[in-house]
């Protein structure tokens, strides 16, 4: 097991063998960038309400994962960007 760093550096938990790091730097900015834009467009109310909360359910799920720097379908697709 190691130590899973979030962007501020911290240990936020253990990380299990099954959920090592697959997700980038650039990977990781890419989706905190559309997550936030996903933000801004539901926060304007340009758009329909439940349209929106399926938005705001697949900007959470990029937060998470780019907090985590784990994909599960990285792994299904044996993709990995992440380099030490």
């Amino acid at each position: 097991m190691h130590f899973a760093h979030n962007y501020f550096g911290y240990n936020t938990k253990f990380v299990k063998k099954g959920m090592e790091k697959n997700i980038g730097y650039n990977d990781k900015m890419t989706r905190v960038i559309i997550a936030i834009f996903i933000g801004m467009i539901c926060l304007t109310q340009s758009i329909a309400a439940p349209i929106a909360i399926n938005l705001l359910l697949i900007a959470e799920l990029l937060l998470l994962t780019s907090s985590l720097g784990f994909c599960p379908l990285y792994k299904v697709a044996r993709i990995n960007n992440y380099k030490d």
